[in-house]
């Protein structure tokens, strides 16, 4: 009696996850863009496309698609190099006397909280944000030794060097934009 509740029981436990356990599949796409700015300075953006579909192993259905994005860059042919972390998209680019600037969106999210009657439930929200940075250069000796990165800035610094200097748009698909 026993052995045969056991059964029924690894049974119960089983069945459902050969029917909700899937498999992935997916797809990567590479797009590269190059622009040639009238200040001589040329950029190529990469922007790579992964989408991944879920599909059941014994169903054979298709239980949802995630997409994911990721943009990187060069300038002058891998002078300036920037690789984000997770999805942010550069839009535009400011070739100043003492360094680049870069302005880019990405998208976050951020917790609130909400009462319902006697429940407070913390859900979460995803806005885009800009974001702005500094490509510092400490590379000497022919850049083979120090260092090179990209330094997150406020924005009132980054509004300073627009006044001063000529903004450049970089190419991309528009995934975000800021919501007016």
């Amino acid at each position: 009696m026993i052995h045969s509740i056991m059964k029924k029981i690894i049974q119960l436990l089983i069945l459902p996850l050969l029917f909700v356990s899937c498999k992935s599949e997916t797809e990567t796409m590479v797009d590269s863009t190059t622009k040639l700015y009238d200040n001589g300075k040329y950029i190529e953006v990469l922007k790579t496309n992964k989408k991944t579909k879920h599909i059941g192993f014994i169903t054979n259905i298709n239980y949802g698609i995630s997409y994911r994005f990721n943009y990187s860059f060069t300038v002058n042919g891998r002078e300036v190099i920037w690789s984000p972390k997770g999805s942010a998209e550069p839009k535009n680019i400011i070739f100043a006397k003492d360094s680049i600037y870069l302005q880019s969106l990405e998208k976050r999210s951020f917790p609130f909280q909400e009462v319902l009657t006697d429940t407070v439930i913390t859900s979460h929200k995803d806005s885009i944000v800009s974001k702005y940075e500094v490509y510092i250069d400490n590379r000497y000796f022919f850049n083979l030794f120090g260092d090179d990165f990209w330094l997150n800035i406020p924005s009132e610094q980054y509004a300073g060097v627009v006044r001063n200097n000529k903004v450049f748009a970089i190419p991309n698909d528009n995934e975000y934009q800021l919501e007016e």
